[in-house]
């Protein structure tokens, strides 16, 4: 991913909005549907998961304080404390159980639920301790965690389910997509409190922008669809 910047000047202070683009639409932010690179990395900052994948590969916890792999088939989650859900409302074991359990439900047909599909159990053991039980051992379940997003139970049938990334979705539409920052009193916040990401179709037409300061931030097509 190639990120061109508007302005070198090293004291330049955070602007209340940062506008960046994509180079198509985004056909999906709601992240038990996302395939593609734009709405996987868009729903990367709307939501999160319980691990993250650092840049070796390695399964680092995220909401989750601390992962106990008690065997080869079962893995314990203690979630952080003080996570908040965007509608201010706080993250709790059951959730991240109902969220699991969605992206493995057959009638939701979720495109992530064949390579989680080794998860045989998982139930909250306390309102911040989630179990999982495997089918079979499977060494490879943790880097595919990333992909089992943790959203609000009672909101996953929805179109927009009420997330817990650094950013809120404000609005979508055709062109635009709009971005506020949100307070998850457990995650790092962004320097910024609104991100525009803007579809612009081609690589010269978001170059010239970015010269004339219509953009902020210009990234390069990745698609791996």
């Amino acid at each position: 991913m190639l990120i061109l910047t508007g302005c070198s000047n090293p004291s330049f202070s955070p602007p209340d909005t940062v506008t960046t683009s994509v180079g198509s639409p985004v056909p999906a932010l709601n992240p038990v549907f996302a395939t593609d690179a734009n709405s996987q990395r868009i729903g990367e900052l709307i939501h999160s998961s319980l691990v993250t994948v650092t840049d070796d590969l390695q399964a680092e916890p995220w909401l989750a304080e601390r992962i106990v792999q008690q065997s080869p088939s079962r893995v314990t989650f203690h979630l952080r404390g003080g996570c908040l859900f965007h509608d201010g409302s706080p993250v709790t074991a059951a959730d991240v159980v109902a969220s699991a359990l969605h992206y493995l439900n057959q009638s939701v047909n979720s495109p992530h639920r064949e390579v989680l599909a080794s998860i045989r159990d998982v139930r909250a053991l306390d309102e911040r301790t989630v179990r999982f039980d495997l089918s079979r051992p499977d060494a490879s379940l943790l880097s595919y965690f990333p992909l089992l997003k943790v959203m609000k139970a009672g909101t996953l049938g929805e179109e927009n389910p009420v997330g817990v990334g650094p950013f809120r979705l404000v609005r979508n539409t055709t062109g635009e997509i709009l971005l506020e920052r949100a307070k998850t009193g457990c995650l790092p916040e962004p320097a910024y409190r609104f991100l525009r990401i803007k579809v612009i179709r081609d690589d010269l037409s978001r170059y010239l922008k970015l010269r004339a300061g219509e953009l902020d931030v210009a990234l390069n097509e990745m698609d791996y669809q």
